[in-house]
Parts: structure tokens; C-alpha cells; sequence
């Protein structure tokens, strides 16, 4: 994750899916929308003044498990990885609460197919959690 370049209390807080499956969300923070770009020569690094840190506080995730750097048992659907998305975000948002003002997912590719997925889970989970009052909405 990245802070926002301009206001990281205020800006809101992105989450960036790639997948493909199989496709690592590093290639979005590296070569498309991080907040720099690796060189032609692989040695260096130089601004993106194009970064989607520009104005957002942005997490690149890999997902499913085993994708990119990712480890952990493998999903076989949305559900399962609508799930893990949610999980990840609760104990995301319980550690630092300051970027949980206002929250979008997004992502390219087979992503489209896990950000309805993932933006569901967390619906649900926030409609249970104002029904009980037993936990923190994203």
C-alpha cells in the first residue's frame, strides 16, 4: 500500500485487483498506475506523475492465493475469494481505521470478475454489521 500524495487522511482508499487468473497486481503498481515505474534498464526507478497516489491512498493485492507473491490454499471461485478479500480488509481496517473513509475496488482483466464478487461480500457484511451492531463496517 501507498499513501496519497496529496491528503492520506482525507483521499479516499483504493484497492487494485489485477488477476488474470494467475496475473500479479504488481504489474498495475509497476508498470501501469504505482507511484513509480521501473526503468527500461530493470536498475532504477522514476516518478509516475500519472499514480493513482496522486489523489488515493492505493493496495495492490494479488489474489487468488498463489498468484504473484500470494501464498495460501488455493481458491476455485468468487465466493472464496470474496471471502478472503473480506477478511483481509477487516483485519486491514481494525489496524490502521484512518483509511476506512471512503473505500473503492477496483481492478483490469479477470479482476471484472471478482470485484462484484468482493464489492457483494462487503455489502453484506456491512448491512449484517449494522443489523447486530457487532462490528465495524468498510
Amino acid at each position: 500500500m501507498f499513501e496519497s500524495r496529496n491528503d492520506p487522511e482525507n483521499d479516499p482508499t483504493v484497492i487494485w485487483l489485477t488477476c488474470g487468473p494467475g496475473c500479479s497486481s504488481m504489474t498495475g503498481l509497476l508498470f501501469e498506475n504505482g507511484p513509480c515505474k521501473v526503468s527500461a534498464d530493470g536498475k532504477s526507478t522514476t516518478p509516475n506523475p500519472y499514480s493513482w497516489t496522486t489523489k488515493a491512498n492505493v493496495m495492490w493485492v494479488d489474489q487468488p492465493p498463489g498468484t504473484g507473491f500470494s501464498k495460501g490454499s488455493s481458491d476455485f471461485g468468487e465466493d472464496g475469494v470474496a471471502e478472503d478479500m473480506y477478511q483481509l480488509l477487516q483485519v486491514f481496517f481494525k489496524a490502521k481505521p484512518e483509511y476506512n473513509k471512503k473505500f473503492f475496488v477496483t481492478g483490469e482483466s479477470y479482476a471484472s470478475h471478482y470485484i462484484p464478487a468482493v464489492t457483494h461480500r462487503i455489502f453484506e457484511g456491512n448491512s449484517k454489521n449494522s443489523r447486530t451492531g457487532t462490528s465495524r463496517s468498510i
